[in-house]
């Protein structure tokens, strides 16, 4: 209270949270045709297969590392301009940054690539036991992704109200105000 007709008020806010989520193994589904070296024809036919695969046996499990901030800072003020006259204002800034990091995924790209690879010891063979992989192929098949997003929010707020006139059945009061927001998120 700056005085009898002025009040004015600051608040801020900052957390920081890191989570660590170690979730299930990837999988994917792939098209194996009769060209691929460890090709089993199941229909008799030499047709395309589609294979449903999981990388449990022979891949750490998915792992998604995660980092947010967030922060906010308020402030605002009354004002008495009159006995019968007052104004109100205030504003905000809010500002989250997330930040996650993917850790042993698998692209359809490289493993396709894997399995087209000349070295008949580095083929990779999703038909096998999961163990007969060459350790430089699960290698090259593993990738991580890096994910950032940020997202941040200003308002600002001011009303201004009072007794217009006084009327023997009460007082006819008035309200003029504008608000202005603007979001914004990215990558």
């Amino acid at each position: 209270e700056i005085s009898p007709d002025l009040l004015i008020f600051l608040e801020g806010r900052f957390g920081d949270r890191d989570t660590k989520l170690q979730g299930g193994y990837d999988t994917k589904i792939l098209t194996v045709s009769k060209d691929y070296p460890f090709y089993i024809d199941a229909y008799g036919d030499g047709r395309n297969l589609m294979v449903a695969y999981s990388f449990k046996r022979e891949l750490p499990p998915i792992t998604a590392l995660t980092s947010v901030k967030s922060y906010n800072v308020t402030g605002g003020a009354e004002y008495n301009l009159s006995e019968k006259l007052q104004l109100r204002t205030h504003g905000s800034f809010s500002r989250d940054t997330t930040s996650t990091q993917n850790e042993n995924l698998t692209l359809s790209a490289l493993i396709y690539e894997a399995m087209r690879f000349t070295d008949p010891a580095r083929v990779y063979n999703i038909f096998g036991n999961g163990d007969d992989n060459h350790p430089e192929t699960l290698a090259y098949i593993l990738t991580d992704r890096f994910y950032k997003t940020r997202f941040s929010l200003y308002e600002a707020q001011s009303l201004l109200e009072g007794e217009a006139v006084q009327l023997p059945g009460g007082d006819v009061r008035f309200a003029l105000g504008g608000s202005y927001r603007k979001e914004k998120a990215w990558t």
